[in-house]
Parts: C-alpha cells; structure tokens; sequence
C-alpha cells in the first residue's frame, strides 16, 4: 500500500506554493518601491523645507539688521531734533509754542498765544484804525502784514481820511440852535452843524475799500472791512441825508455837557469828559471857544 502525494500532485502542490510565494514577493517589492518614492518624495520635500527655512533664517537676519539700523537712526534722529529743539527754543523760546494744538478750541497757560479760526476774528469787538487810520499795531501783527506795505496803506488811507475831513470841515457852520441839555446851560455853548456828504461820502469810502485790498488782498481786506465796518461808516458820514449836528456847553465848575443829534440818532452825555472822545479831530477847533486854551 502507498502513501503520500503522487509525483503529479507533488507539482501541482509545489507550483502553486511557488506562485503564492512570488505573487507575495512582487506585492512585497511593490510596497517596498511606492515606500522608497514616498521616502524619495519626502526627502525633496525635506530638501524644499530645509532651504526655505535656511532663506528664511537669512531673511529673519537680514530684516534683524535692518531693524536694529532704522533703530539706531531713530534713535540718532531723535537726538538730533531734541538738540534742534534745544537750539531753537534757547535762540528763539517762542518757537515752542509754533505747533498748532492737536485740537481747537484749546487753552495753555503756559502758552503766551492761541490759535483762532480766521472766520473768528470778525466776531472779536477790536479797534481796527487809530483816529487818523493808521492800523493798530495789535491788528497789524495778527494780520501779519509786511511793515513796508503797512506804511504804504497807511500813508493812502491817512491821505482819504484827511481829504474827507476837510470837504466835511468846509461843510461844517456854528449855528444858534443848540440840543436839549446845552441849551440848558449856563456856560459858554457851541454848536456845529456838518452838512451831509452822501455821494463824496460814497466815493472815499469806495477808494478806502480799494486801497484795503490792494495793500492787504481780498481775505485780508474783507475781515478788516468786516471788524471795522462801523468806524468806516462813521468816518465817511455814513452815507446819511441828514446833518449830523454837536452841541456842547462848557459849565462853570469845568464839566461838560454835549449832545449829538445824526437823523434819528440822539446822544447826550455829561461831566468831567473829554470833548474830543465823541468830536472828530478836525472840527475840535470850531469849538474853541468852550475847550479853551487848556484843550488841544
């Protein structure tokens, strides 16, 4: 009796080993080439990263450097400018305060100035023009207007004024007809009646407007007309058709008592006064005879 697998059996058996056997080794090979692509792979990725990092790192030095030199030119900078400052304040103090505030409106008492808005200074209650229209000096320097300039317009509008005043003083006549309270008085009286100068009036006034913006520009000229509006009125008769008419009596004791009567317009004051705060300059002569020889 036989036992055991015949010969063929034997091949079969064996083949079939032999084929498991392979188809393992091939699938083995096959996982051990896609394992050395992928490590291949990540290798390069590796490669990629270790050379980016390596930039970056010369990028991160690099921006390091630059940093520490902006730094130290900050620094130098800022030391120079608090030196410039130093210099500057010892040779000029006023230059410290030459910054506009962060914000308006803003009070430093420490501060000698402050800052206004241009369209502020209309509103601000300031003689503009001496008796004689000569700028003041205050406004002169908020204006900032060049001494030159300044004494060329003050030359003009002290030439308008004056040539006005005389058409107004040959205008002017004593009458016997006084206002209220000087009739009243028993000291000696004057009154002087100043006939209206409407179109003459109209014509100065347009040439002292003109010779504003031809020295100072139309900004300029514009906020002194706007300031000063009243007193240019004033000056040029205000364009009225009515005599404006003074009436003054000097009273045993000194005081005074003067009237002034324009249209509708009616003032009446009394006392220690001084006569030439309420009469123009050039018609005080006129009354002469109440001033006496102690009175300019």
């Amino acid at each position: 009796m036989k036992t055991g697998l015949s010969t063929p059996k034997k091949f079969f058996l064996l083949l079939a080993i032999f084929s498991i056997a392979f188809q393992i080794f091939l699938w083995r090979r096959a996982n051990i080439t896609e394992t050395q692509r992928r490590i291949a792979l990540v290798s390069r990725q590796r490669a990629v990263l270790d050379r980016e990092r390596t930039e970056m790192e010369a990028l991160r030095k690099k921006l390091d450097c630059d940093l520490d030199l902006a730094q130290r030119r900050e620094t130098k900078a800022l030391a120079e400018l608090a030196k410039a400052k130093w210099e500057l304040a010892r040779r000029a103090p006023d230059s410290e305060w030459a910054e506009r505030p962060a914000f308006l409106p803003q009070w430093n008492s420490s501060s000698p100035y402050v800052w206004l808005r241009k369209d502020l200074l209309p509103q601000l209650p300031v003689p503009v023009f001496t008796k004689t229209g000569e700028l003041r000096d205050e406004v002169a320097a908020v204006l900032m207007i060049d001494p030159s300039e300044r004494q060329r317009l003050e030359k003009n509008l002290e030439q308008l004024l004056g040539n006005f005043h005389e058409l107004e003083k040959a205008r002017a006549t004593k009458v016997d007809q006084h206002l209220w309270d000087v009739e009243k008085a028993l000291g000696p009286k004057v009154t002087v009646k100043v006939q209206p100068l409407p179109e003459e009036g109209a014509q100065f006034k347009q040439r002292f407007l003109s010779a504003l913006d031809q020295y100072l520009g139309p900004q300029r000229a514009g906020l002194v007309n706007q300031i000063a509006a009243g007193w240019v009125d004033e000056q040029f008769s205000q364009f009225g058709n009515e005599p404006k008419i003074f009436s003054m009596a000097r009273h045993p004791d000194g005081t005074f008592s003067l009237c002034i009567q324009s249209g509708g317009s009616k003032m009446s004051v009394g006392g220690p006064l001084h006569p030439s705060d309420y009469i123009p300059d050039h018609l005080m002569p006129l009354f002469a005879d109440v001033l006496g020889s102690d009175e300019p």
